[in-house]
């Protein structure tokens, strides 16, 4: 009787072991998130995403899907120099992008740019 009781706390130890280690990393994917977002709008407040080489490198990549035209915050379209119509979207925030093709749109948004980059951070620090 004294075996199975053993055997069962140490059951109820290595199930708690794997939820505080699942708890921890999804904290840490969580802190690192935050911060990734914190400096790099930090680092945008020093200085502006290059929208114009972030243009030249969505069109390049979606040449094929018929882009035709480029949709920013209104502070950014003056920086744009393309010869696509580009309109001002008041609900982006500067630095975001969306590319309007003939079948859709392609965003590219400073938040979605945050969370590949944090994800992909975690999945090599996790390998």
């Amino acid at each position: 009787m004294l075996d199975i009781a053993r055997a069962d706390v140490a059951q109820e130890l290595a199930l708690m072991r794997i939820a505080a280690l699942e708890a921890f990393e999804r904290a840490s994917a969580d802190l690192l998130g935050r911060l990734a977002h914190d400096v790099l709008a930090r680092e945008l407040a020093l200085a502006p995403a290059d929208l114009c080489a972030l243009a030249a490198r969505a069109l390049a990549v979606l040449a094929d899907h018929e882009p035709i035209a480029l949709v920013v915050a209104p502070g950014d379209v003056a920086a744009l120099q393309t010869t696509l119509p580009v309109r001002a979207d008041a609900a982006l925030e500067p630095g975001d992008l969306i590319v309007e093709v003939r079948d859709g749109a392609f965003e590219s948004r400073f938040a979605l740019r945050v969370n590949e980059t944090v994800a992909t951070t975690a999945a090599e620090s996790l390998s």
